[in-house]
């Protein structure tokens, strides 16, 4: 069993999770989409150019799913030490 130290300790921790893992969501939305340099002409290098543009585009939302993921797995250990202290305002957010 934690005391109610430990369970602060852990809450605190929580909380600056959830900062820094909002911080990291903002700036990787608001980042540009990197797409490598492709050398050639014609249809094929137009084709090259839209792969690797649809590629970044995927990894970056794969990048940002899994950022919500963890923010909602911190939230929901966050909402759970609030419902042990009995506070109302659980989930009113």
């Amino acid at each position: 069993m934690k005391t109610t130290f430990e369970i602060l300790q852990e809450t605190i921790k929580i909380a600056r999770e959830l900062g820094h893992l909002d911080e990291k969501e903002k700036r990787l939305k608001n980042a540009p989409i990197s797409i490598p340099e492709i050398k050639g002409e014609g249809e094929v290098a137009e084709l090259q150019v839209r792969l690797a543009s649809i590629k970044s585009e995927r990894e970056r939302e794969n990048d940002i799913h899994q950022l919500e993921l963890r923010t909602y797995e911190c939230s929901e250990r966050l909402n759970a030490f609030l419902w042990l202290f009995g506070d109302d305002k659980v989930g009113e957010s």
